[in-house]
């Protein structure tokens, strides 16, 4: 876009728009040379537009950022915990954390104990799990349940750290320098149902990489 500069007020520019207005009685073309503003001895010259640079960030403003991606990613990096599960599975996760604690201290008759059998009852189409299945499926639960407790302890934790480091931040240069990309190493999960008496556990797999979408550390 071209604009017209004063000649007299540097400060000053028009349109042309202006120019007509001001000039009502020359016929201008759709942009005018500043030749041809000579010639007709207006006080203007003709420049390209360009808009001024944005304002600086504050220190401020770069902190909010910088602490907004840090929960962007720490939120993210949690999703991936609860992904591919269903409301019930999610939910249900502490009181089989619970039930799980019950059954390993000998104790089968609590809501929770019970509740965790049920769900075996139905996971396995068996009317009466062993003792042993139960102990095992109890065993998986309590293993994903620190896999996940870990895994959040690690993530919130990583989180906090960096939101400090971002506060006590001096100079945006040092706000600038925090990696918000953080990526912490998600436990291994126990994916598999608890074994039978003729069917003997399954050797955990390696540890996952933390961007992969089977990465599962709660599921039981």
């Amino acid at each position: 876009m071209i604009i017209y500069r004063s000649t007299e007020d540097t400060n000053k520019t028009i349109r042309m728009s202006d120019l007509k207005r001001m000039y009502p009685n020359i016929s201008f073309p759709k942009e005018v040379t500043n030749e041809q503003l000579e010639f007709l001895n207006i006080p203007y010259t003709a420049e390209e537009y360009v808009p001024p640079a944005p304002p600086e960030p504050t220190l401020d403003q770069v902190k909010a950022e910088k602490a907004k991606a840090i929960q962007d990613r720490s939120n993210d990096l949690m999703r991936q915990i609860s992904d591919g599960y269903s409301d019930g599975e999610i939910k249900t996760f502490e009181q089989q954390n619970l039930g799980a604690l019950d059954i390993l201290n000998g104790t089968f008759d609590t809501e929770n104990a019970i509740f965790v059998i049920a769900l075996l009852k139905v996971r396995l189409n068996k009317a009466e799990p062993t003792a042993e299945e139960i102990t095992a499926f109890a065993n998986k639960i309590r293993t994903n349940y620190t896999n996940a407790s870990a895994y959040t302890s690690l993530v919130v934790g990583t989180q906090q750290h960096l939101e400090l480091l971002v506060r006590e931040a001096e100079t945006k240069e040092a706000v600038e320098a925090i990696n918000a990309s953080f990526n912490p190493v998600i436990p291994t999960p126990s994916e598999n149902p608890a074994p039978s008496e003729d069917e003997p556990e399954e050797e955990p797999e390696a540890e996952t990489d933390p961007e992969d979408e089977n990465s599962d550390p709660i599921k039981s």
